[in-house]
């Protein structure tokens, strides 16, 4: 048997020992080869040669010629290449077709440390996160949430309304972590409760690339305001957070008050459809006060009475930094709007003021124009409607932004408010002397429109005239909402709302649409979804019926027209050939139109005067049409019925 002479260990993990000349019976085993050695090829000029003697001295063959390779033959095996020499393309054909006692293919023939090192690997260039995500769910034993694995890649990442519960949470949080991606996060309406707070904590911590995250509608409660509370105080990252309609108490505002005081980089604070009272307000009100980074502070729909909006109130007088606040939908009262009035003449940072169904009275609404109005000086927007205030009040409001001069406020909503004439004429008056400057009144009696339109009042409901153009196209709400839902995160912004409502051609101004989306919007976060859009069907009912009584009217009302058009086509033609059996008949074609046929016998020298013709609606009085055509000047009457139509 010819065989190999010995030949040295060149490669570091795997050896081969071969019998020597004079070898022993005994069996030699099989190597085994790794994954790596079957890929690693060893250079020519490393390769031992074969002795020229038994005695002498090996001789090395030159790089560029191998020597010739024989197959060693164990006892009992079949003919076999050495594994060192497998990965070279110089082997003849006959020993590559050779069948190898090992299988390749199978994972028990090599180890799999290596294997393990490159799914780690994998795991690391996985910037989004898709296969740890997928591990950890077979882990928890929840199902993947095939949205997240789409728009894992997005920065923008918003899922609405999917109620994955706790575990659901964790496992997405955790992927989260190591996404490089992902910027703003929304996961409102989900119920992740405290255990997701707590998974989400974690997110934020490791997560530097996060800023916006928003966490509404979850059922947190207080354990989960105390979980999020360290990594949002804590972070300097983080620039908006949304905690609206988690049950939030005044006895978790401690919580949120160490992060106003003690994050300097948080721009957007969201903490409306809660249940902070007054204690709650007291808490608040010295951090929001020395508050320097915060923008925008919602705390709209709590209990927040007048003892609490006085305390704000104390707040906002110091604070330099907010410039959007929203407090409508609690019970300040006269008394919470005076005071809030009192500070807004110490500061002109607020650019928008929302204190809308407030229960402000037409006194409060006085001292509100004579502290707050007359004095401010950077107030752009201001909403009141859905106050008890009466068009004495409005007026008040009114007068006090037309003396003061230097306020740039150019919207005012006082929506559901019945107005009069005056109102109207004292608008008019200050938009002869502001460029932009725009009004929301619920109703006005005996008023007039303004010049260019730009007031909306509400006369005309949008809401139905939207009805009843998605009647007369056949559409339904919920096709327009998908039609504008582009990323299909079942919620559409303001500016996604009115843009879709524009590419349709609606008949409806900017100022209908946005109190469109006020009608529509009942959570008030600014947003349209799915839920709000269902609830039309039901909230506005009659309306809807209202709208299609409407489209059925004015459907019926086009047909009649087109019937009278015909019928009187028929008329003249028939006229001109002078046929007036034919012409009363072409007449009774219709049910609701009749002719009526007279002469002009004013005297008018010099000028011939043609016959007068009027259309009645609703009787049939066909049978004097013959004695009015008989007399003749038939052509001439014909003449006068096409220039009548």
């Amino acid at each position: 048997m010819s065989v190999l002479p010995h030949i040295p260990n060149v490669t570091r993990a795997h050896t081969f020992t071969y019998p020597e000349r004079a070898g022993s019976p005994r069996k030699t085993p099989v190597p085994r080869q790794s994954a790596r050695s079957r890929f690693v090829r060893t250079p020519v000029s490393s390769l031992p040669s074969r002795a020229t003697s038994s005695s002498g001295p090996r001789q090395p063959v030159a790089n560029k010629f191998l020597r010739p390779i024989e197959l060693y033959k164990p006892p009992g095996g079949k003919r076999r290449l050495p594994p060192r020499f497998a990965a070279f393309d110089c082997i003849p054909s006959e020993i590559k077709e050779t069948n190898y006692d090992i299988d390749l293919d199978n994972d028990e023939e090599y180890d799999t440390d290596l294997e393990e090192e490159d799914n780690s690997k994998e795991e690391q260039h996985d910037t989004s996160g898709e296969s740890l995500y997928i591990r950890v769910c077979e882990q928890l034993g929840v199902p993947p949430i095939s949205y997240y694995v789409r728009h894992m890649d997005e920065p923008e990442f918003k899922m609405l309304y999917r109620s994955m519960g706790p575990e659901s949470a964790r496992a997405l949080s955790i992927p989260m972590q190591k996404n490089l991606k992902m910027t703003n996060i929304d996961l409102s309406w989900n119920w992740i409760e405290s255990t997701g707070a707590k998974a989400f904590a974690k997110t934020l911590q490791e997560n530097y690339f996060i800023t916006d995250m928003n966490l509404s509608n979850n059922k947190l409660g207080s354990a989960g305001v105390r979980l999020l509370y360290e990594a949002v105080r804590d972070s300097i990252f983080l620039r908006s957070v949304n905690l609206s309609g988690n049950e939030i108490c005044s006895k978790d505002t401690k919580y949120l008050a160490d992060i106003l005081l003690t994050n300097t980089v948080l721009m957007d604070l969201n903490l409306s459809h809660n249940q902070i009272d007054d204690a709650g307000c007291l808490t608040l009100a010295p951090a929001i006060a020395m508050n320097d980074s915060l923008v925008s502070l919602d705390l709209s729909w709590n209990h927040i009475r007048m003892n609490g909006g006085v305390a704000l109130s104390r707040a906002i007088t110091d604070n330099i930094s907010i410039q959007f606040l929203n407090l409508a939908m609690n019970g300040l009262a006269s008394s919470g709007s005076i005071a809030l009035a009192k500070a807004l003449t110490e500061n002109d940072t607020i650019e928008e003021l929302d204190i809308s169904c407030n229960r402000i009275t037409t006194p409060g609404a006085l001292e509100f124009a004579k502290h707050g109005l007359k004095k401010n000086k950077g107030l752009c927007v201001l909403k009141m409607g859905q106050n008890p205030i009466t068009n004495q009040g409005a007026i008040g409001l009114l007068k006090a932004i037309l003396d003061n001069k230097e306020i740039p406020l150019r919207s005012f909503d006082l929506k559901d408010l019945v107005v009069e004439r005056e109102f109207m004429d004292v608008v008019h008056e200050i938009k002869k002397e502001r460029r932009i400057f725009t009004v929301r009144v619920g109703h006005v009696t005996q008023g007039k429109l303004l010049e260019g339109g730009e007031e909306q009042l509400a006369d005309d409901n949008p809401l139905e005239v939207l009805l009843i153009f998605m009647t007369e196209k056949n559409l339904r709400l919920v096709d327009l909402f998908k039609a504008f839902d582009k990323d299909q995160s079942l919620s559409l912004t303001r500016d996604e709302f009115i843009q879709g409502l524009s590419s349709v051609n609606t008949p409806l101004s900017v100022d209908q649409m946005d109190t469109l989306i006020d009608m529509l919007d009942k959570d008030g976060d600014g947003e349209v979804d799915i839920v709000e859009i269902l609830s039309v069907n039901k909230d506005y009912k009659d309306l809807k019926m209202k709208a299609k009584k409407k489209v059925a009217k004015e459907r019926d009302e086009r047909k009649r027209k087109r019937q009278q058009k015909e019928a009187m086509k028929n008329i003249v033609r028939f006229m001109e050939e002078g046929d007036i059996k034919e012409t009363a008949e072409a007449a009774s074609q219709t049910d609701d139109l009749e002719v009526n046929i007279e002469k002009d016998k004013s005297p008018s020298p010099g000028l011939f005067k043609l016959p007068k013709i009027t259309l009645i609606t609703g009787k049939k009085r066909w049978d004097n049409l013959k004695d009015k055509l008989k007399g003749g000047g038939l052509g001439k009457l014909a003449k006068a019925a096409a220039k009548s139509e």
